[in-house]
């Protein structure tokens, strides 16, 4: 299962002068024929050049900035046509904070109205399912091999005798939290089981600042998913504009959770000095678990935004790399024993290539656990080893 992800595009209308700090490099009113300046018509033709295509396209929230009405609705629009150029099925979003009228009261107080009043109907799901995803606050979609479990993380924006602060941060409550539960139990496990939604899942401070804007409610929710009654679990989440692959606390059968960067926003000093922008294709590997023993399995692909450049491939520093995966939880220090048992006097070195050959399930390192294995290599066995621009591993040699 292929899935193109574009999330957190902050999408403004021009004001009389142009802002001095634009919340994004996506205005509506830009010539849509630039491509190395305007970020869809980028999008546009790299999936082009590449060939890309997808099962699904998710946007996991904030398609405009300060609930901007005319660039929601011309973003969801851009998304239809990324859907046909991908060939995906479907298009899948769910409300971000920026996308819900909860303070600036454009739409008459109604937070939730102008994405109820998108056409086709948001967040790109059946009339009934469109209903559910409103009412209830989470939506199940499912198909023969997977699931999606779409979450509404805003839903109390725009409500309560509190609101100024209920805007800053999301929420599940509890009484959503075991409706979901229930559903799950009613439905049958899949071999590819993906929650959407928002907000993340954890505070993240590491960035110097004080985060206080995660899902309230979400460590039940993990808890839920992490048991291990109900699948193993993906969680695709935007909102910090920090990119991130990593697996949730708890057992072994806790999620993976990857927070997708941003596809355009302007980025703050500090985040900019260790992320960019970025747009992802997600590969979910079923059979290639099964193959490994792995509970799940899967490879990402990333391509960096660059204002005047378009997009090209990620590389170092830009928070994902442009070829990573998940799913292989091995030991640290086993690993690395493994690979340096590979080396001997006589053949002192190995292309990661070939690495790859001999010990396949590498392909579904996190890209923080191949640093690490990378740095135990060189600290217990003198292996060092050096990378591509991109910062793929290349050749290790033993010193």
């Amino acid at each position: 299962m292929r899935i193109a992800i574009v999330s957190d595009i902050h999408a403004y209308e021009l004001t009389d002068p142009r802002p001095p700090t634009a919340p994004s490099y996506l205005c509506v009113s830009d010539p849509a024929d630039q491509p190395k300046r305007h970020p869809i018509a980028g999008l546009k033709q790299l999936i082009t050049a590449e060939s890309l295509r997808a099962d699904l396209l998710v946007c996991p929230g904030d398609m405009t900035d300060k609930a901007n009405t005319a660039a929601l609705a011309y973003v969801w629009a851009e998304l239809h046509n990324l859907k046909g150029l991908l060939g995906a099925t479907k298009i899948i979003a769910t409300a971000g904070n920026h996308d819900v009228d909860s303070r600036h009261k454009y739409n008459d107080f109604d937070a939730k109205g102008a994405l109820q009043a998108l056409t086709p109907l948001f967040p790109g799901l059946s009339d009934a399912e469109c209903d559910r995803y409103w009412a209830r606050n989470f939506v199940l979609l499912e198909e023969a091999s997977w699931r999606l479990l779409l979450l509404n993380s805003s839903a109390y924006h725009g409500g309560g005798k509190d609101q100024s602060k209920e805007a800053e941060h999301g929420r599940v409550s509890q009484r959503t939290i075991s409706a979901i539960e229930a559903t799950l139990k009613g439905s049958s496990v899949r071999d590819i089981n993906i929650l959407v939604c928002h907000h993340h899942l954890y505070k993240d401070n590491a960035i110097y600042e004080k985060d206080y804007s995660e899902m309230e409610g979400a460590d039940h929710l993990l808890r839920v998913l992490g048991s291990g009654d109900h699948g193993q679990w993906l969680v695709v989440h935007g909102h910090k504009h920090h990119p991130k692959l990593q697996y949730g606390s708890g057992n072994s059968s806790s999620p993976v959770i990857f927070g997708a960067g941003s596809l355009c926003a302007s980025l703050y000093s500090e985040l900019a000095a260790r992320a960019r922008n970025q747009f992802y294709l997600l590969d979910v590997d079923a059979e290639a678990a099964k193959i490994h023993n792995l509970d799940i399995a899967g490879r990402l692909t990333a391509w960096d935004w660059i204002p005047n450049a378009g997009f090209k491939p990620a590389g170092n520093g830009s928070g994902l790399p442009h070829n990573s995966g998940f799913g292989y939880r091995a030991g640290i220090s086993s690993i690395a024993s493994s690979i340096a048992a590979q080396f001997t006097p006589a053949n002192p070195y190995l292309r990661w290539r070939e690495l790859l050959g001999i010990f396949p399930q590498l392909h579904y390192l996190l890209p923080s656990d191949v640093g690490t294995v990378m740095k135990q290599l060189k600290a217990a066995h003198s292996i060092l080893c050096t990378e591509d621009a991109q910062g793929v591993p290349l050749e290790l040699a033993k010193s």
